[in-house]
């Protein structure tokens, strides 16, 4: 169906996580991560179809660093 599953860790407590990915919509947003925690969200298309490029960030509230989102296979 063209969805993507991203792996979020945290070595801290991580507050109001937000995934931003053009194209494609996040089915769990602005979470907290307990330190050492982990959690799998999965980003379903828009318009059904997979992106052709795929390109994205994650950022806590209580972060000031924005991290890029890096597929692996």
């Amino acid at each position: 169906d063209g969805s993507i599953h991203v792996d979020i860790e945290s070595r801290d407590f991580a507050q109001s996580v937000h995934i931003s990915v053009p194209g494609y919509i996040a089915d769990d947003q602005y979470f907290h991560l307990a330190p050492r925690g982990r959690r799998t969200v999965r980003l379903v298309p828009r318009n059904g179809q997979a992106a052709e490029e795929f390109e994205g960030t994650v950022q806590a509230l209580n972060c000031a660093v924005v991290n890029r989102i890096a597929l692996t296979t």
